[in-house]
């Protein structure tokens, strides 16, 4: 099982290395792994019942290797709606 800190160096490396992506919130910047939560990215673009679903996950048992790629790539169809959408 993966921790939130865990979830989201793995989903910045993911994004970073497979897209050249740099998400908003899943940066280090120079701060511990652990000072925010992954789920919080689906506040501002699914919305706060997505983020609980998430937030309840991380914050309880963490996710699996499986849960943390069904997180990425729901954060993925989210980033490629919101590009369609412009």
């Amino acid at each position: 099982r993966l921790s939130a800190s865990g979830v989201r160096y793995l989903l910045h490396r993911v994004f970073v290395e497979r897209h050249g992506w740099f998400v908003e919130g899943l940066m280090s910047r120079g701060e511990a792994w652990n000072s925010s939560s992954p789920a919080a990215f689906f506040a501002e673009h699914a919305g706060a019942d997505a983020e609980g679903v998430f937030e309840r996950r991380l914050g309880g048992e963490g996710l699996s290797l499986h849960e943390a790629a069904v997180f990425a790539a729901t954060l993925e169809s989210l980033v490629h709606e919101e590009t369609l959408e412009r």
